[in-house]
């Protein structure tokens, strides 16, 4: 399988999973009342999307020759890294409900993720 294929496979199962937890994310949200809502969503977004493109980046520069598997891998960690603190940062202006919110948005959007991430790299490993 081509790399370009590999990776869209994998951008579209880690689409999949994200779509998932952040229905999950709405539906707890939704009942705390729409503030707490924007910034849960705000956090899973966060992780969600950065995740799903740097995955997707990882995928397709695994096993080159070259230092693209590891700029994915910073891009990726720096991009969530600078979009969560300016998050919290935004929440912190509110209260300290929002920064819950915008905190458990953030794990929701992430671990699932992660643990996709993780899993789809060890088995690719395994395979080769």
């Amino acid at each position: 399988m081509s790399r370009g294929v590999e990776a869209l496979r994998f951008g579209a199962i880690a689409t999949s999973i994200a779509a998932l937890s952040g229905f999950l994310v709405l539906a707890l949200g939704r009942s705390q009342g729409q503030r707490v809502l924007v910034f849960c969503v705000a956090g899973w977004a966060i992780m969600a999307i950065v995740g799903v493109a740097a995955g997707a980046w990882m995928v397709r520069a695994h096993g080159r020759p070259g230092s693209g598997f590891l700029a994915a891998l910073a891009a990726g960690m720096l991009a969530r890294l600078f979009l969560s603190a300016a998050g919290a940062a935004w929440a912190a202006r509110h209260d300290v409900q929002t920064v819950w919110a915008f905190l458990g948005g953030l794990f929701a959007g992430y671990v699932p993720l992660q643990v996709f991430e993780l899993t789809w790299f060890i088995r690719r490993d395994r395979r080769s």
